[in-house]
């Protein structure tokens, strides 16, 4: 698990989203986090808009299964930190 400061690289960064954690393939964090996502802050998507006018969003590289790497991206730096310090980091 990685913390990352999007710039103009990123596609998310142009959606408004300033800050992401990456995960590595099969990092048992990624679950706990996304979890911790979904019961503080639901999304109800919007056919028009998409997902991109929440506050959060979940993005998975186009790898294989086993190699997929997961991005959660936020659009404000503190919902990471309360999330890190919310869960139990294995």
């Amino acid at each position: 698990m990685k913390v990352i400061k999007l710039d103009k690289r990123h596609k998310e960064y142009n959606n408004g989203f300033t800050h992401a954690l990456r995960f590595p393939p099969n990092d048992p964090n990624y679950c706990a986090i996304y979890s911790y996502f979904t019961k503080m802050y639901p999304r109800d998507y919007v056919q028009c808009r998409g997902w991109f006018h929440e506050k959060w969003a979940e993005v998975s590289s186009k790898h294989p299964w086993p190699f997929q790497i997961h991005w959660i991206c936020v659009k404000n730096d503190a919902l990471l930190t309360m999330a890190i310090l919310s869960i139990p980091v294995v």
